[in-house]
């Protein structure tokens, strides 16, 4: 979308790995049926085809995830980001 902007590989930052990304989340003990209710929801919207250009023109790539791949994601970029911040040495105050 920035064709001018190099890419960090191209900025000589080769091993840079990471997107943002948006998901909905509720608070623990919320009933299964109603996170695959909301979940459903969700994915249709995302799904619908005003809302997905809309998105798509912002720059964004849509991907209506199941309630189970968002799970995974989450447990992953968790782990990961945790490595990432204890490997540089950040201390919150």
């Amino acid at each position: 979308m920035l064709p001018e902007v190099p890419t960090f590989t191209e900025a000589g930052h080769p091993k840079a790995d990471f997107a943002s990304w948006f998901a909905v989340l509720v608070p623990t003990g919320t009933p299964g049926p109603v996170v695959d209710l909301l979940n459903r929801q969700v994915v249709a919207a995302l799904q619908s085809p005003d809302v997905r250009q809309k998105l798509q023109e912002a720059g964004f790539n849509v991907i209506a995830s199941s309630r189970a791949d968002t799970e995974r994601m989450l447990k992953a970029e968790a782990a990961r980001w945790a490595g990432i911040v204890k490997a540089s040495g950040f201390k919150a105050d």
